[in-house]
């Protein structure tokens, strides 16, 4: 019996995951300038990427920004709102997970 995967489209696929970390940590939402002296045009690229993504394809982005990074890899993290429902997101160079945040 295989589980059904809960997808949303935001001019890309998210898959749910429930148990997605929102706590206190994951509040900031760093710019490139605050993670980095200089940044390559790659990471400029993917934050510019899916920073219009979820602009042109949401009804609001309320927070958009850097969840975590290193010398090489980004992960990016929103809450967005689309059809009267909030998700959190979480966009890693392998994954793009999201989590409807109930009010």
């Amino acid at each position: 019996m295989s589980k059904t995967k809960n997808i949303i489209n935001l001019g890309e696929d998210f898959e749910e995951k429930r148990n997605l970390e929102q706590g206190e940590y994951y509040k900031e939402f760093k710019t490139l300038r605050e993670c980095y002296g200089k940044w390559s045009e790659a990471k400029e690229n993917i934050y510019n990427y899916y920073k219009n993504l979820l602009n042109n394809n949401t009804d609001k982005v309320e927070n958009y920004g850097i969840r975590s990074y290193n010398a090489n890899v980004i992960t990016l993290h929103a809450i967005v709102e689309k059809n009267n429902k909030k998700y959190y997101l979480v966009i890693t160079p392998s994954y793009n997970w999201f989590n409807e945040i109930g009010e």
